[in-house]
Order: structure tokens, then C-alpha cells, then sequence
């Protein structure tokens, strides 16, 4: 198991699992991505895990799973009707941005422009959410980089070099708005860096010799490893 928390971790009453593939079980696989590891822990698979799920801080909370595979902030915001009222404590947690980058690059939205979009769109879904849910606990994640620094991905082409320029611009968006609308950013692209790509290679400058292993599947999906690692890192944000 872990290691305890140094205070008693909150309870929730219901959990929203909003944005896009890195919350859902298409890849990982059934019960094994970000958010349904979160809410109900596999043991036989993550034992280290067994007991710090939200289930086992409050065995009524209930999920409301919204993420979708390719989900952008627009298709969020726009099925920001199927949520569901709560006057107690709820958790929130959004993972977008990734698409929104690679969307803008094939459309050759201008930088300025795609960053005003996306601040407006993020900006109106947390606003709802924070309208909705008085007692709100919201948890952003930023994006990972799948090429390790490189710009290459799992099959080989470097189309996704792109994205890099806009990487760090939509990751500091994402902090700033999280900010702004009294939420915490979960730090994936930090946690992500050198279980990309490069993982097994030992000159990647991100390479972890300790755990050389890879968390990407399908060039920028999370695999079941992958989705277990997002689920530590938004579990240990609400200590």
C-alpha cells in the first residue's frame, strides 16, 4: 500500500471525470484508466494501490464518467448539461488540451488565437462546474509529452514535433486557469517525462534507470501503466 497521508484525506459525495482520453478506459482497457482507477482501484493489478481509492474514502460516492476518447474543451463544454447537481462535497477532475493542440496545428489557427479560444472555452466550462458544485474540489492535469523531447513518436513519424511549440504555451494556459477558478494542476508532463518514447533509450537526458519503462500506447494514449501513474498523481493532490 502507500504510504498513509500526514491528515485524513476528504470524502466525496460524487466524482466527475470530465475531458478526454487520458481519463478513460479505451486504451488502458476496462476499469483501468485514470478515472475508474481513481474511483474503484483494480488490487489484482495495482496492489500498491489496495485501499486508496475514493470508494474506500466513502463507499456512496458516486462517478459521473463524462470523458470520451478525442474529446476537445469545445465537445466538454458542450455536454456540460449531463451533469448532475451535488450540494456536497464533489471532486472534478479535467484532462484536455491535447486534442484542442493538435486540432489547431492541422487547422494552422494562429497561436494568439487558438490560446484566446481555448482560455474562453476552459474558462466557461469551470465556471459552470464551480456554479453547480458549492463544494467543489477541482483537479486540472496538464498534458505529457509522448516523444520524450524528441518529437518522434511509437510508429516512427514526426508529425507531432508540431505540437511541442505549443506544449508549454497550453500547459501554462491550463495552470493559470486552473488557478483562476480555485483548482489545483496535476503535473503529468513533469511525472510523464522519459516513460515516453525514449524510455528504454539511456542517453534520453529523462531517462529513469530505476524504472525504464513505458507509459505510452497507440503514440499519445496512456496504457494501463500510463493511466495508473495519472491516477497516482491526481490521488496524492488531494491530500
Amino acid at each position: 500500500m502507500l504510504d498513509e497521508p500526514l491528515q485524513p484525506m476528504r470524502a466525496f459525495d460524487l466524482y466527475v471525470a470530465l475531458g478526454d482520453s487520458m481519463s478513460t478506459d479505451d486504451h488502458p482497457g476496462p476499469g483501468l484508466g485514470t478515472a475508474s482507477l481513481l474511483y474503484r482501484n483494480q488490487d489484482r493489478v495495482f496492489p500498491e494501490f489496495a485501499g486508496c481509492d475514493l470508494l474506500a474514502l466513502n463507499s456512496a460516492t458516486r462517478l459521473l464518467h463524462l470523458a470520451r476518447d478525442g474529446f476537445t474543451a469545445l465537445d466538454v463544454m458542450e455536454g456540460l448539461d449531463r451533469l448532475e447537481p451535488c450540494s456536497g462535497p464533489v471532486l472534478v477532475t479535467l484532462t484536455i488540451g491535447g486534442n484542442d493542440s493538435i486540432h489547431y496545428l492541422n487547422q494552422r489557427t494562429p497561436t494568439s488565437i487558438a490560446m484566446a479560444e481555448l482560455t474562453s472555452r476552459l474558462s466557461r466550462i469551470l465556471g459552470q462546474v464551480r456554479r453547480l458544485y458549492p463544494d467543489l474540489t477541482l483537479r486540472m492535469g496538464n498534458i505529457y509529452d509522448p516523444t520524450d523531447g524528441s518529437g518522434r513518436v511509437q510508429s516512427g513519424h514526426d508529425h507531432f514535433a508540431a505540437a511541442l511549440h505549443m506544449l508549454g504555451g497550453v500547459n501554462r494556459l491550463l495552470g493559470q486557469v486552473a488557478s483562476m477558478h480555485g483548482g489545483r494542476i496535476v503535473d503529468v508532463y513533469s511525472h510523464f517525462l522519459g516513460h515516453g518514447t525514449r524510455h528504454a533509450d539511456s542517453t534520453c537526458p529523462h531517462y529513469h534507470p530505476e524504472d525504464p519503462t513505458g507509459w505510452i500506447i497507440r503514440d499519445i494514449e496512456p496504457n494501463s501503466r500510463g493511466a495508473s501513474e495519472l491516477r497516482r498523481l491526481f490521488w496524492s493532490s488531494l491530500d
